[in-house]
């Protein structure tokens, strides 16, 4: 006794699944007014992409995170996260923890964590949120953002 064959529409039902999120997703960016192709602001202080982080503000924050495919970029007044195409095609949109814009204000202190072999910069929110990231240059994150918290006279501490 055989088994009966495959129909072909199986193979095709991923691929179609997977370009129904997409098209979903950039609906989504569409009616809430964000980009469909993320790109860096054009005054950043600091700018670094492909980077990664998690974000420990929810309750799946520190286990959902990003590995290599975030935006950081730091401006005049605030910390930008986003992430790069295509991931960010692929989330869901309610999903999206590290989708954040917060004011340089906002961030209490920066802590450096060593595990291993890998250094990772936690930043601190007033309201008791952390973000973990995991840049190539964390000494010029610090200074851009220490830099533009002393001009905005924060009361932040490094």
């Amino acid at each position: 006794m055989s088994l009966p064959p495959i129909p072909n529409w199986v193979f095709l039902f991923p691929i179609f699944w997977i370009g129904g999120r997409i098209v979903m997703s950039m609906l989504h960016h569409l009616s809430t007014g964000k980009p469909v192709f993320t790109k860096p602001p054009e005054r950043s202080t600091f700018f670094e992409g492909w980077a990664s982080g998690w974000n420990d503000s929810r309750f799946l924050g520190a286990s959902t995170g990003a590995n290599n495919c975030l935006m950081v970029a730091v401006t005049d007044r605030e910390l930008i996260l986003n992430l790069q195409l295509p991931w960010y095609l692929l989330v869901p949109p309610w999903g999206s923890e590290l989708e954040i814009r917060t004011p340089l204000k906002g961030i209490h202190y920066l802590e450096r964590r060593r595990t291993g072999f890998r250094e990772f910069l936690i930043v601190h929110s007033h309201d008791g949120n952390r973000l973990g990231l995991r840049l190539r240059s964390p000494d010029d994150f610090e200074s851009a953002v220490s830099r533009r918290n002393e001009i905005l006279g924060s009361v932040a501490t490094f």
